[in-house]
C-alpha cells in the first residue's frame, strides 16, 4: 500500500491516483493532530496511524510519496506554547517516517533529506563536486564584498539564499522573491545585505531554461523558451508557467550529464526532484536549484512520456 502524505486538494497527487496500479491512503498532515493519530514503540509493535477515526493497515504499507506535507494545525495555541507544539509535532511525524523506513518500507523522499536539500549553499557545492556548471555566485551578508562582486564585469542577478517567498505576518501579506537583473538601486542600497544575506550571481545569457525531473534513475528534461526580453525571461515563474509567451519541448542530456544529475541525486539521498539549469549559446548548461518537491504537472503532456504514468509505475511498485 502507498500512504501519500500530501494536501486534500493538490492536484498532482489527484491527476497521479488515476494511474496507481496498488492500493493507497492520502493523509493530510494539515489534520495533525486534532483528526490524526500515531503512536509507535521501540520493540516488535508496529506504529499505529488512524486519520478521521480510521485505522490504517501500517503492515500493508510499502512506500510513502512524501509529496507536499501541510503544517499541523495549531491555531488554538499561541506565541512560546505553539512553537513548543509545532516542534513536538513535527518531530513525532518525523519519528513515525523513520520507524517505516527502517522497516524497510521506502520513501520519495525522506523529510530530513527534503530540508537538507533545500538549503541553496548545499545544493551549489554539491552541484559543483559532481561535475555541475555553477554560475559565478556570491553568498553573505559582507556589503563591500557583495558590491565588489556586483560591480565587477558581467551582469548580475539577485536572489534569496534559499527561499522564494516572504510572509508579512502583521500586514497578512505573501510575497513571492523572484529572480531579477541587478540595476544601479540594488548597488545603491547594497549596504542593507549586512541585515539579511542574499545571493548574487552571474547573469547566464541563456538561449533556455531547463525543468528536470527525476524519478530514480529516470531524468525527464523539458526545454522552457520564452519570447521577448523582458522579466519573464529572466526568471520564467514571473508569468507562470502557461503564460503566452512559453513554450515547452524535450530535451535530451548526455550520458556524461545524466551521470553526473543522477551522482547529484545521490549525494543528497533524494529519489525525486525537480532541477532548473540555463543553457547558454554555447551550449553550456548551469545549474540554477534543485526544489526536492518541485512542481511538475504542468509539463505532463509535453513529449511522449506522461509524467504522472511515470510517477505513479515508480509508486506502484
Amino acid at each position: 500500500m502507498l500512504l501519500i502524505i500530501s494536501q486534500k486538494d493538490d492536484i498532482h497527487v489527484l491527476e497521479t491516483i488515476k494511474y496507481l496500479k496498488c492500493n493507497y491512503e492520502i493523509i493530510d498532515t494539515g489534520d495533525y493532530p486534532e483528526k490524526i493519530e500515531i503512536s509507535y514503540h521501540y520493540d516488535s509493535e508496529e506504529p499505529l496511524l488512524k486519520h478521521n477515526g480510521k485505522k490504517i493497515d501500517i503492515s500493508k504499507v510499502t512506500c510513502i510519496w512524501n509529496r507536499r506535507p501541510f503544517p499541523a494545525n495549531l491555531s488554538r495555541f499561541n506565541g512560546n506554547i505553539n512553537r513548543f507544539v509545532k516542534r513536538e509535532t513535527e518531530d513525532s511525524l518525523y519519528g513515525f517516517y523513520w520507524n517505516l523506513e527502517r522497516k524497510g518500507v521506502r520513501l520519495y523522499n525522506h523529510p530530513f533529506d527534503n530540508y537538507t536539500a533545500s538549503i541553496k549553499p548545499l545544493q551549489y557545492k554539491t552541484a559543483v563536486i559532481c561535475g555541475l556548471n555553477l554560475p559565478k555566485t556570491f553568498i553573505g551578508n559582507n556589503a563591500s564584498e557583495a558590491k565588489l562582486f556586483l560591480t565587477s564585469n558581467k551582469e548580475k542577478i539577485i536572489k534569496g539564499v534559499s527561499l522564494s517567498w516572504a510572509i508579512d505576518e502583521k500586514a497578512d501579506k505573501h510575497y513571492s522573491i523572484f529572480v531579477k537583473k541587478a540595476d544601479q538601486k540594488a548597488i545603491d542600497n547594497i549596504d542593507s545585505i549586512k541585515f539579511c544575506p542574499a545571493t548574487i550571481q552571474e547573469y547566464i545569457e541563456k538561449i533556455f531554461d531547463l525543468r528536470v525531473i527525476v524519478i530514480d534513475n529516470k531524468i525527464f528534461a523539458y526545454e522552457i523558451h520564452v519570447d521577448g526580453n523582458n522579466e519573464i525571461k529572466i526568471d520564467w515563474r514571473h508569468g507562470g508557467e502557461f503564460h503566452n509567451s512559453i513554450k515547452y519541448k524535450t530535451h535530451n542530456f548526455s550520458e556524461e550529464n545524466k551521470l553526473k544529475i543522477l551522482n547529484f541525486m545521490k549525494m543528497l539521498n533524494l529519489r525525486f526532484g525537480a532541477l532548473d539549469f540555463s543553457v547558454d549559446i554555447n551550449g553550456n548548461y548551469y545549474f540554477l536549484e534543485i526544489n526536492p518537491n518541485g512542481q511538475w504537472l504542468w509539463l505532463h503532456n509535453v513529449g511522449r512520456y506522461d509524467l504522472r504514468k511515470e510517477i505513479a509505475s515508480v509508486l506502484s511498485q
